[in-house]
């Protein structure tokens, strides 16, 4: 699992995929699960020469809870469908630890 400080800037969550489907992609977001379980997105910028999907973490970033967070792809396809990526697992660990 990667570690995140609790008091970085500058960060950037980014995600990718393997499918095909980059044409296909309407608008995405990356949701996430904090680890009180309180859920939430943020709405990405998709590369789609580089099957990606990433976010610029602000300053006064949201990732101030220590511990397992879950983020995942969340992309609506041009047809309506909804895609739903899988879970990719990041530590929010406080600074000054290891």
């Amino acid at each position: 699992m990667a570690k995140i400080y609790d008091v970085q800037d500058s960060l950037q969550i980014s995600l990718t995929y393997t499918a095909d489907v980059a044409s296909s992609i309407a608008s995405v977001k990356i949701k996430y699960i904090d680890p009180e379980g309180t859920d939430g997105e943020f709405t990405a910028i998709h590369d789609p020469v580089n099957k990606k999907v990433y976010y610029n973490i602000p300053k006064d970033s949201p990732l101030t809870v220590v511990g397992g967070w879950r983020f995942w792809i969340y992309a609506t396809m041009t047809d309506g469908r909804v895609l739903p990526g899988e879970v990719v697992e990041y530590e929010i660990t406080e600074e000054g630890t290891e």
